[in-house]
């Protein structure tokens, strides 16, 4: 992919703001066009996604941070790590209400519903007892943690 060619074109330059500028900007389109090409799933979308948000850690108020963590996000619901996908809803509310960003809190509200209706899903709709289903005892945590008024 164009993308990858240019990602690794970057990695002789020095490490700094520009450089991360530039690698954003190609991790961002990178992940899109994995998840196009590929499907949210896939190893490639996940790990472009990964970069993304591991570099905008240094710039919280880059508006590309919620898309790359909703890009994130997709990829970790579509391969069923609800705990991963938990985990990066939950930085991305904090992220959002800290930066008191409409948008952000948009998408992380959303990131939540997206949570709180797979959690109802997974536990309503199992009929063995819920000892004994796999990950029940993850999936009644989250349902604990997240389901309440202060997060949906």
């Amino acid at each position: 992919m164009q993308f990858a060619r240019g990602i690794d074109a970057l990695q002789g330059m020095k490490p700094g703001p520009e450089r991360d500028r530039l690698e954003l900007d190609l991790q961002v389109g990178r992940g899109s066009a994995c998840a196009v090409a590929y499907g949210h799933p896939a190893a490639e979308t996940e790990k472009a996604w990964r970069r993304t948000v591991a570099l905008l850690r240094d710039y919280p108020d880059d508006p590309r941070n919620y898309w790359a963590r909703r890009g994130l996000s997709a990829a970790l619901s579509a391969q069923g790590d609800m705990v991963a996908y938990a985990v990066i809803a939950e930085e991305t509310m904090e992220l959002a209400r800290q930066s008191n960003d409409a948008a952000g809190l948009c998408v992380a509200h959303m990131m939540f519903a997206n949570l709180y209706i797979y959690i109802r899903a997974t536990l309503l709709n199992q009929s063995d007892p819920p000892a004994t289903r796999p990950g029940s005892t993850v999936m009644v945590h989250l349902a604990d943690r997240f389901s309440s008024p202060a997060w949906i």
